[in-house]
């Protein structure tokens, strides 16, 4: 299934970019800017990747990689740092990281990368399913069957008819159920592409999720609008666990 990372930079450029770039991969990417940071995500849930910085404000990202993998053996580590020493590439590799990249570096490597340590390890970028991203979610009185792409009544299991838009688009909400997701990830993660002005794609696709799954498309219960925010899936209508 989908992956989870987590990056742990203090350059908000750089946040801001591999969000981007993970999320166009259909990726699950929380991001942190210290070991504090860094602390709260890893107590809230399990990742796939952790991708630290080396260079950090307080801990060092050498001294996060030692405690990160002592708190889960299987998580995968990959280093980055501006400073392209040999030392810490070699250091971070024996305290315990998976791979080590100097920046800049090109998005696709890093891809390539995550990729291969996950092969490594024996997960897959595609089927892996992690605590927090089973192969069933559940919502209202639907399923999503992540492994057929199908969304289905759960009484019953009627197929509900969706475009691949539309499935992309309920999945990325559902993976962040009860969080408001902004319209410019949505595309981002449905269409790989940033908004132009006045784009109103979104939109026209949450419109048609409701009319197929909400009992009055005017007053939804599920898929509901959050000023300024984007939009939030709700595991059970109208409120969150």
């Amino acid at each position: 299934m989908t992956l989870s990372v987590l990056v742990v930079d203090d350059d908000l450029e750089v946040l801001d970019l591999l969000k981007k770039v993970f999320e166009r991969e259909h990726y699950l990417v929380d991001t942190a800017m210290d070991g504090s940071a860094m602390d709260r995500h890893l107590a809230a849930r399990t990742y796939d990747v952790v991708l630290l910085d080396v260079m950090l404000p307080g801990r060092d990202g050498l001294q996060l990689c030692k405690e990160v993998r002592a708190r889960n053996p299987e998580v995968a580590i990959l280093m980055i740092s501006a400073k392209g020493d040999d030392v810490d590439r070699i250091v971070g590799l024996e305290i315990g990281a998976d791979d080590y990249l100097p920046k800049p570096f090109n998005s696709r490597e890093l891809l390539a990368r995550i990729k291969a340590v996950m092969r490594r390890k024996g997960g897959s970028t595609e089927t892996k399913t992690t605590k927090d991203d089973q192969a069933l979610i559940t919502f209202g009185d639907y399923t999503i069957r992540t492994a057929e792409m199908v969304v289905v009544r759960t009484k019953g299991g009627a197929a509900i008819e969706l475009t691949s838009g539309e499935y992309s688009l309920l999945l990325a909400l559902a993976q962040r159920m009860g969080r408001p997701v902004d319209r410019d990830t949505l595309l981002n993660i449905t269409q790989g592409r940033d908004a132009m002005p006045y784009d109103r794609s979104i939109d026209v696709m949450i419109g048609r999720l409701r009319q197929k799954l909400e009992k009055d498309a005017r007053k939804p219960e599920l898929i509901k609008t959050v000023r300024n925010q984007g939009y939030v899936l709700f595991p059970v209508k109208g409120k969150v666990d």
